[in-house]
């Protein structure tokens, strides 16, 4: 659902991240069928620091990035999700801990083409680093994802 989140609200501000800046790529076989849980309990095929990679049509697959975004200013940050077919967004304390479907930044469950953009806001402090989860899953036909991202001063 539509909305702007900030600090304020709960989500964490870090000056250092544990680890890189960015996301890091794990890619799986199966579909996960709207189970946010279903990457604990499989093995990833492939990994890397890499956002762009090809997927050939047809296969049941599924990746989960994980990672951080550093916002480079301070702002309103809309966030947009494309995919075909289930994909969901966390950022902040639901991104590394009682992540649910309930609780996405961005929910774009099912199966489905990537007609329609899913976006969402929050507002965020410039230089500080804010934790990500991305879940995408194809199951047969076409698949792709776009996660881009906007900046509102």
């Amino acid at each position: 659902s539509p909305g702007t989140y900030s600090p304020e609200d709960g989500h964490p501000m870090i000056t250092t991240p544990p680890y890189g800046v960015g996301l890091y790529r794990y890619v799986y076989n199966g579909f996960f069928w709207d189970d946010v849980n279903w990457f604990d309990s499989h093995t990833p095929t492939s990994s890397g620091p890499d956002s762009s990679f090809t997927i050939p049509s047809g296969n049941d697959k599924s990746v989960q990035w994980l990672g951080y975004f550093q916002a480079p200013d301070t702002g309103t940050y809309t966030f947009t999700l494309r995919s075909d077919d289930a994909a969901y967004v966390w950022i902040g304390n639901a991104a590394t801990e009682g992540y649910t479907v309930g609780n996405a930044f961005i929910a774009d469950g099912g199966l489905h083409g990537d007609a329609t953009p899913f976006s969402n806001s929050i507002n965020m402090t410039a230089n500080h680093y804010y934790p990500m989860r991305i879940q995408w899953g194809n199951h047969q036909g076409g698949a792709g994802i776009t996660f881009t991202y906007t900046y509102t001063p």
